[in-house]
């Protein structure tokens, strides 16, 4: 979920494609606040979500297979 801090409401929420799948980190793009990459700790699947803010429905980009166990950091 991404949240407007100075409204305190939820803006949007991000849901990978198939089944939930727990996130363990998030980083911003320095460059432009609309990218954010999310990864997935899940040892079974671990995967980076590429999110473009401003169409929220799907990420941008999967990678995935690049990593052996879960994704504990950005």
């Amino acid at each position: 979920v991404v949240w407007d801090l100075k409204s305190r409401k939820e803006v949007l929420q991000l849901s990978g494609p198939g089944q939930r799948v727990s996130m363990s980190a998030l980083a911003w793009n320095p460059e432009n606040a609309t990218h954010i990459l999310v990864a997935s700790d899940d040892d079974t699947n671990p995967v980076i979500y590429s999110w473009d803010l401003r169409n929220a429905r799907a990420p941008e980009k999967i990678l995935s297979g690049g990593h052996g166990k879960g994704i504990l950091s950005l």
